[in-house]
C-alpha cells in the first residue's frame, strides 16, 4: 500500500533532510538545530470539503543563532518543506517568522511550516483510515 499523507510527508522530509539536519517524527525531549520536528497542528484533524476530512500538521524547522548564517539556513529549510509537501500532494499553508524555542543556551530559533491533507469521505462499509 502506498503511504500517504503525513507518513509520505515524513519520508520526502526525512529524504531532504537527510544528513544535513536532524529529523524527528515526534518532538524530542531537547530540539537541537539545525532540525526538523513533526508534530500535530492546534486543530489537527477536521471535517473538509463534501464529509472529507482535513488534518493539519506542524513541520518546525530549527535554527541556531549561534551560526552567522541561521536567517538563510531557516529560509532554505522552509522551502525544503514547502517542496515536499507539495510533492507528496499536501498543501503548504506557509510559515511562520523566528521564534524562540525555550531558554537554551544555544539559542535555538523556529519556523512553524503548517501543513494539511485533505481525504475523501471514508467508506462507511470500511474500517480503515486515511
Amino acid at each position: 500500500m502506498t503511504k500517504r499523507g503525513i507518513e509520505a510527508l515524513a519520508e520526502a522530509l526525512k529524504a531532504a533532510f537527510e544528513g544535513d539536519v536532524a529529523f524527528h517524527k515526534v518532538m524530542p525531549p531537547q530540539v537541537i538545530a539545525p532540525a526538523v520536528v513533526i508534530v500535530p497542528d492546534e486543530e489537527w484533524m477536521g471535517p473538509s470539503t463534501h464529509g472529507g476530512i482535513s488534518e493539519a500538521w506542524q513541520v518546525l524547522v530549527a535554527s541556531s543563532l549561534k551560526s552567522k548564517q541561521w536567517f538563510a539556513e531557516l529560509r532554505k529549510n522552509n522551502f525544503r518543506v514547502q517542496r515536499a509537501t507539495l510533492g507528496v500532494g499536501g498543501i503548504w499553508r506557509g510559515a511562520t517568522g523566528p521564534q524562540a524555542l525555550g531558554k537554551d543556551e544555544a539559542r535555538t530559533v523556529v519556523s512553524v511550516n503548517r501543513v494539511t491533507f485533505r481525504y475523501p469521505p471514508p467508506d462507511p462499509n470500511e474500517e480503515t483510515n486515511p
